[in-house]
């Protein structure tokens, strides 16, 4: 099990201005690093952004912390596109129920309450992206 809800603490009192511009840099950086990937993002209009390869996401950026879900497997750490104060949590897996969160920390990653009694267990980053886009 990963617990993040320290992660999105991090994020939220890490004191970095966290614009537009970073979040649109990000995902292209890390959409450089796998060939044929895309970027799928509306700024203003989404939480997160996401790099998908071959119609599956391999990352999520959030919009409004400076906070990144991103496939472990996918990505090249040696290469590290993450900018210095972006929180980042790796996981092998988007689809498992490995991912244990705060409701209250994970509504500060979204523009609506979280559900009661979502992710009282486990849950995954997907329905973590569903909770809070």
């Amino acid at each position: 099990m990963i617990d993040i809800s320290s992660k999105i603490h991090e994020a939220l009192t890490s004191g970095v201005e966290w614009t537009t511009s970073d979040v649109k840099d990000l995902l292209q950086k890390l959409s450089e690093q796998i060939k044929g990937s895309c970027v799928d993002w509306e700024p203003g209009d989404e939480e997160w952004g996401r790099v998908l390869s071959l119609g599956k996401e391999v990352a999520f950026v959030s919009a409004k912390l400076s906070f990144a879900i991103i496939h472990a497997n996918m990505f090249d750490r040696s290469r590290n596109p993450i900018r210095l104060g972006v929180v980042c949590v790796f996981v092998e897996s988007f689809t498992e129920d490995v991912i244990l969160v705060d409701r209250v920390l994970l509504s500060f990653l979204g523009s609506r309450p979280i559900p009661e009694g979502f992710a009282q267990n486990a849950t995954n980053v997907i329905d973590i992206w569903y909770a809070t886009v």
